[in-house]
């Protein structure tokens, strides 16, 4: 096997996926599966509660370490750097396997999948479930090359738990697993008396995941079927290119991401960031090339291995051709990546290994190029997830100063008017999920009403308070039994959202044309209270780099 340069590749991981990694913070639906992970226990789901469909089990295991370790912004963040240095090591070690006599292209295939950022998640802890469940696949892929080349038992036995923990934390793998043997078979030293075991078992191993998904595909509703989008077939097939040419187009990465919401204001100045880019891309590649190996290797075995990488490319990323964001590449490209990286490692080790004299600068300069736009697709992600940390600190504190805790009869009724950016409080379910973890009360949960111009709740004001439907937890409505709330005048507490401020204040009054206002007291139900430990854990100590050079 080909050494591993360790050095090259944590210095790559440091640059693309963690230069400011310590200013970040949580976005979107983190604080959702932070809130499941705070819950759980009292729900009696212990350490495997379904997070958004029956089969993720495995998805609130990260938040629930993250929770336990008392910095859950910093622990997250760690385990995300963590996963995305893995998924590199595991690509030199089955580039390894599958061009034995190519060690150049091992490394290539590592620092390519480092600088791999076409994912619009790339950066964000919210990709956590997919980068777990993407390495547990690859390591079940390594660990089948290891029974099938060396014959280790212990590797075969490795290989189904492996699958099976990537399907049970996310779906990441779920278009691969059927076409995996193809890369298996087109390796070099492939026992062919070793195939039919491993066959059982990773045919076998997935068998209750997919009963559960079939019945939950029976049952309609829920996350399965909202995630779809209505295509047809044309459409589906255009999507399908654009996510297979996406793996390819690296300056688009750093030049033409599409966004799902904009950019919450720019932190760290663009030509800092490409300066950082070109370095690190040209000092990578000088490192790869400057001790390359010669190679044995001919074009034609190696043909046959680059295109099961391709195949398995395109087979990770149609499962998302038809689901919602698939156009903002979103959660779409982290498994698709690796293998998009094993198909250019080869190509470009032969082609080092015949080129000579100004050939080699060609090639060379290609490479650092290439790896030079994939960490400035990653600055790009870094600086957008700094500046909605900052947006989302500086909303987020402005309800703990407008109301530092409340009652425990308290109901709280945040008012969101139209807006033009992502808001920490976006949805209901965020809404709830931070209030509940800000103030350290899971019973918050169901004393939080988001009522937003642009979201379903709708609330009208009757006799003795409002009476709010749409969008109500799910978990409130089963324990009462009710699809509305009302929410008694004398109990209410009113924050209203100012968009040109980025805060939230709160309502002294309410209009006096709305029944019962005089019985609107929200002082009374008002406590004094310093930030909760959880609270400052959230917000206090996102600072980094970023926050000592552009505070």
């Amino acid at each position: 096997m080909p050494a591993t340069p360790w050095l090259l590749y944590v210095g790559l991981g440091v640059v693309a996926w963690g230069l400011f990694v310590p200013d970040q913070g949580l976005w979107n639906d983190d604080v959702q599966n932070l809130f499941r992970a705070f819950v759980a226990r009292e729900r009696g789901e212990g350490l495997f509660p379904a997070i958004a469909t029956p089969t993720r089990r495995l998805l609130a295991l990260p938040s629930i370490a993250a929770l336990a370790s008392g910095w859950p912004v910093q622990a997250l963040h760690l385990l995300s750097s963590v996963a995305w240095l893995a998924a590199g090591l595991l690509a030199h070690h089955l580039c390894g396997r599958l061009w034995p006599d190519q060690p150049l292209a091992a490394a290539l295939a590592g620092a390519l999948t480092l600088c791999a950022t076409p994912d619009f998640l790339t950066g964000a802890p919210l990709a956590i479930g997919y980068q777990l469940s993407t390495v547990y696949y690859l390591c079940a892929v390594l660990l089948g090359f290891v029974w099938l080349q060396r014959g280790s038992r212990a590797a075969l036995w490795a290989t189904p738990l492996a699958l099976s923990a990537s399907l049970w934390t996310t779906d990441a793998a779920v278009g691969v697993w059927l076409l995996t043997p193809l890369l298996w078979a087109a390796a070099p030293g492939v026992q062919r008396r070793r195939v039919l075991p491993l066959g059982l078992l990773w045919f076998l191993a997935p068998v209750p995941y997919f009963v559960v998904v079939a019945g939950q595909w029976a049952a309609g509703g829920g996350y399965l079927h909202q995630a779809q989008v209505r295509l047809g077939v044309g459409r589906w097939i255009a999507r399908f290119a654009d996510l297979l040419a996406w793996n390819f187009t690296p300056w688009r990465w750093a030049l033409g991401r599409p966004l799902w919401f904009p950019a919450a204001g720019a932190v760290v100045p663009w030509p800092l960031r490409w300066t950082i880019a070109l370095l690190a891309g040209a000092v990578a590649a000088w490192a790869i090339l400057r001790r390359a190996p010669g190679s044995d290797a001919t074009a034609r075995p190696g043909v046959r291995r680059a295109l099961a990488a391709l195949a398995l490319m395109a087979a990770a990323n149609a499962p998302f051709a038809g689901l919602q964001y698939a156009e903002f590449y979103w959660r779409t490209h982290l498994l698709s990546r690796v293998f998009a990286a094993l198909a250019l490692a080869w190509p470009i080790a032969l082609a080092w290994s015949r080129a000579r004299g100004p050939l080699r600068g060609v090639v060379a300069g290609a490479v650092a190029l290439w790896l030079s736009l994939g960490v400035a697709g990653a600055l790009e992600r870094q600086d957008y997830w700094v500046g909605y940390t900052r947006a989302h600190r500086q909303e987020l504190s402005s309800i703990l100063a407008a109301v530092p805790a409340l009652s425990s009869e308290a109901l709280l009724l945040v008012r969101v008017p139209a807006h033009g950016h992502l808001l920490a409080t976006e949805t209901a379910y965020h809404t709830r999920a931070w209030i509940a973890l800000l103030n350290e009360d899971s019973s918050l949960e169901c004393r939080t009403v988001q009522w937003a111009e642009t979201r379903p709740t709708a609330c009208v004001s009757a006799l003795d308070g409002f009476v709010c439907r749409g969008e109500r937890s799910p978990e409130c409505q089963r324990r009462d039994g009710r699809d509305e709330q009302l929410l008694p005048f004398e109990r209410l507490v009113v924050l209203d959202y100012q968009p040109l401020e980025n805060r939230y204040v709160l309502a002294p009054t309410l209009p006096a044309v709305t029944p019962g206002a005089a019985r609107y007291e929200p002082h009374a139900q008002l406590r004094p209270r310093p930030r909760t430990r959880l609270a400052s854990a959230l917000l206090d100590h996102n600072r980094g780099l970023a926050a000592w050079l552009w505070p």
